[in-house]
């Protein structure tokens, strides 16, 4: 997560900087999620074949740490497709790392209503690192989450291997199917997608994600492009958010165990947060658009 921090907040800003339009970083933005949905099933299916999944989380951080400069080096040539391709191809390098390591927590020994209480670390560690990142950003020079981001992944590498080497992801006896039943990785996710309220809510999924990714960028962008911010207050900003976000993680353990509440409530309460948190940032950024005009004399601009 601190790899993260030090790199997506800064990634559009850098690639406007390299002269590309906000149209086509945020394409590469929308894009990411398609190719992180494509690639986690598959790194998956890689993990079970090699029993493996603490092999399977370092040859993806590996393979992430090592495209992420491939990304800076695409854009100076100036070309949309070379950089869209290494982009695409860095994301779905790291796309099973969040699942293996959510699988970690959820398999602890305080069991998955320790989550929240695990999961806080990850923001953090978002936190602390995009503030580092922002800070030697604005006093040194704008390459520096491409150099933060495998520095931060390679010293998680040691920490990735003991810590899935301590919890069994394999099934157990009980979840064990014949080898008749055993398909491949495309009949276990036509199976899966065949139950009730699956595809609704892998939409659902996919749609949050698609918001999030474009949201890390349009947010970023405007507080440097609009609001002039320096990669300082950027950091900061990612500090405000994980102050905010803080709380749910210490309290969704008492809110899973409250029988009127559960899981299902707490996913619902998540997304019309969402809804309003987008709803907010659209009239925050209006509102500084307006003051911005007014002290420049243009006209208002929402974006």
């Amino acid at each position: 997560y601190a790899a993260n921090g030090a790199f997506e907040p800064f990634l559009a800003i850098f690639l406007i900087q390299q002269g590309f339009s906000a149209g086509l970083v945020g394409l590469i933005a929308g894009l990411q999620p398609f190719a992180m949905s494509l690639a986690t099933p598959l790194w998956t299916s890689f993990a079970d074949r090699l029993h493996s999944h603490a092999y399977a989380a370092t040859i993806s951080a590996v393979s992430a740490a090592l495209l992420c400069p491939l990304v800076a080096i695409a854009s100076f040539t100036s070309s949309f497709p070379l950089t869209c391709l290494t982009a695409l191809l860095m994301a779905a390098a790291r796309a099973p790392l969040p699942a293996l390591l959510d699988a970690v927590a959820m398999k602890s020994p305080q069991g998955p209503e320790a989550y929240g209480s695990l999961r806080i670390w990850g923001g953090l560690g978002y936190a602390i690192s995009g503030l580092i990142s922002g800070a030697l950003q604005q006093s040194s020079t704008p390459k520096i989450p491409f150099l933060l981001y495998p520095l931060f992944l390679f010293s998680a590498l040691v920490f990735i291997r003991g810590a899935l080497s301590m919890v069994s992801l394999a099934p157990t006896s009980s979840q064990t199917v014949s080898s008749q039943q055993k398909s491949s990785m495309v009949g276990d996710v036509l199976r899966f997608a065949a139950r009730p309220g699956a595809k609704p809510f892998l939409v659902i999924v996919l749609l949050m994600g698609i918001t999030h990714s474009i949201v890390n960028v349009v947010v970023p962008v405007f507080l440097s492009s609009n609001l002039h911010a320096p990669g300082f207050i950027i950091g900061m900003s990612l500090v405000c958010a994980f102050i905010s976000e803080a709380p749910s993680f210490l309290s969704s353990k008492c809110l899973i165990a409250i029988p009127s509440v559960g899981p299902l409530k707490l996913i619902t309460m998540a997304h019309w947060g969402t809804v309003v948190r987008m709803l907010l940032y659209s009239l925050s950024a209006f509102a500084a658009s307006s003051v911005l005009s007014v002290a420049t004399k243009d006209t208002p601009q929402p974006w």
